[in-house]
């Protein structure tokens, strides 16, 4: 019989994320409390970075990605279309719809 006054943390933590990058999986760092706290940070200077422009916005969503995955360099991150830099964000921070410039999800620039 399953004890009621047990708290299954065990059964909380989530699965592994990965990220394929060529031919390599890249695992993703944001299931501790400690860093996921530091990408919601690092996150929410990605929007209200707004007003320092697109070029320091894209900069700091490939820090946020080098921090997220470390194994990938930031090099390589900097070499990818932007596309992929603004899926990796979608990937590192499912739900939040952010893009590369800080944009929401399909929303026009200026908007």
């Amino acid at each position: 019989m399953a004890k009621s006054n047990i708290l299954n943390l065990d059964a909380m933590i989530p699965e592994a994320r990965f990220v394929l990058l060529d031919g390599v999986e890249h695992q993703v760092q944001v299931d501790t409390v400690e860093m996921g706290l530091k990408m919601i940070r690092a996150r929410d200077d990605l929007v209200k970075a707004a007003d320092a422009g697109e070029g320091a916005q894209a900069e700091r969503a490939v820090q946020l990605v080098a921090e997220a995955v470390p194994t990938i360099p930031e090099s390589r991150i900097r070499q990818l279309p932007m596309a992929a830099l603004t899926a990796l964000l979608s990937f590192i921070f499912p739900g939040a719809e952010v893009g590369a410039t800080g944009e929401e999800a399909g929303e026009e620039p200026g908007e």
